[in-house]
């Protein structure tokens, strides 16, 4: 396999993933910054190893009218940064789904058993990026399911599903939003 059919099938991988978060969960539970979907090379080490690809569930101005943005590799350094790190603890663990904190999904997915881990932003080193420490101390110990921080007053916080592709973290996804759809309240 050739490097540019690595890349075809990654980017393959983010828009198949995306278009079934966009036909399979609630437009209603999707959250208004909609879900960035990051997916790399084996071994990443920098960011232009990593494609990312967005979803939006509401048409956005500069988007397609099905609210998907194309994947690119480069493209998000936050995405970037946190398969980077992930990598150094486990190369296998390729992709990730990463939305708005959302204490509901959150419950959601520790009801499923995923294992989730967090951090708390501002405890952060200084002179160390936020995404690196964050990610390297909830991964210690194995890499999670979802990793989040419920962000400070300051900044909106994250929830980051994790998985060795786009159609893992998918699934994932899907099954945490619509167990908040099904779950009587």
């Amino acid at each position: 396999m050739t490097h540019k059919d690595s890349d075809d099938i990654i980017l393959t991988g983010i828009a198949d993933a995306a278009g079934r978060l966009m036909r399979g969960a609630d437009p209603a539970l999707l959250p208004p910054g909609g879900i960035r979907i990051g997916f790399c090379r084996k071994g990443p080490l920098e960011a232009s190893d990593v494609a990312a690809g967005f979803t939006a569930p509401d048409s956005r101005p500069g988007l397609p009218a099905d609210g998907l943005r194309p994947a690119a590799f480069g493209s998000d350094v936050d995405i970037a940064r946190a398969l980077i790190t992930i990598a150094r603890f486990d190369r296998e663990i390729r992709a990730i789904g990463m939305m708005s904190f959302s204490r509901d999904l959150l419950e959601s997915c520790e009801e499923l058993l995923y294992e989730t881990a967090g951090f708390d932003t501002g405890h952060v080193p200084r002179g160390i990026s936020t995404m690196d420490w964050g990610v390297a101390s909830c991964c210690k110990d194995g890499i999670p399911d979802v990793i989040y921080d419920r962000g400070t007053h300051d900044t909106p916080g994250f929830l980051r599903f994790l998985g060795e592709d786009p159609a893992e973290v998918a699934t994932k996804i899907l099954k945490a939003i619509a167990r908040i759809h099904t779950t009587p309240l």
